[in-house]
């Protein structure tokens, strides 16, 4: 018994040490909006998300800079910045229209097709965006230290119009 106990002990350390699980819905899941002030998670299918954007890199209060945002197929938002600012609401109807559209149309072979071969600005204390598009043909993932990111391309002109509008009121 002796042997045994400070495996177990270990074992509970270990346990206790181990990261908080993210506190984003799954692809399995949805918010659907009751009130501004009561978001509830429903299992959903995968088909549920339409958009997440990523920014790693550079320094936060916290430390290394971390903000997701998570768009479902129904125009609501959850913003993370960290490991506490959260924020959820909806956003406007006619941009999440206009936002699902250019998703559903967009050439990914394409917007891949301009590799980014230059350093990458998380290297020097710069930010990296993934963007990550749930699409009916399945999961487009670009991510601006893989390619070359067109600004004038009308889909990522609207999706950081998004994310700008979102991210500039936490």
């Amino acid at each position: 018994m002796k042997k045994i106990l400070p495996i177990i002990l270990m074992f509970f350390l270990l346990a206790a040490c181990e990261t908080p699980a993210t506190q984003f819905p799954s692809p399995t899941e949805t918010i659907v909006h009751t009130s501004p002030e009561t978001p509830v998670l429903h299992p959903v299918l995968t088909s549920a998300l339409l958009l997440k954007i990523t920014m790693t890199g550079g320094l936060c209060p916290y430390g290394g800079c971390h903000v997701e945002l998570i768009l479902d197929s129904e125009g609501g938002f959850t913003l993370k910045e960290g490991v506490a600012q959260t924020q959820q609401g909806d956003i406007d109807q006619v941009r999440f229209s206009k936002l699902t559209e250019y998703i559903d149309t967009a050439n990914f072979n394409k917007i891949r097709s301009h590799s980014f071969t230059d350093i990458c600005p998380t290297a020097y204390d710069g930010q990296e965006m993934t963007y990550t598009f749930y699409t009916s043909q399945g999961v487009e993932t670009i991510s601006s230290c893989e390619v070359v990111i067109d600004d004038q391309d009308p889909l990522f002109q609207l999706t950081n119009a998004v994310w700008q509008e979102i991210f500039s009121k936490r």
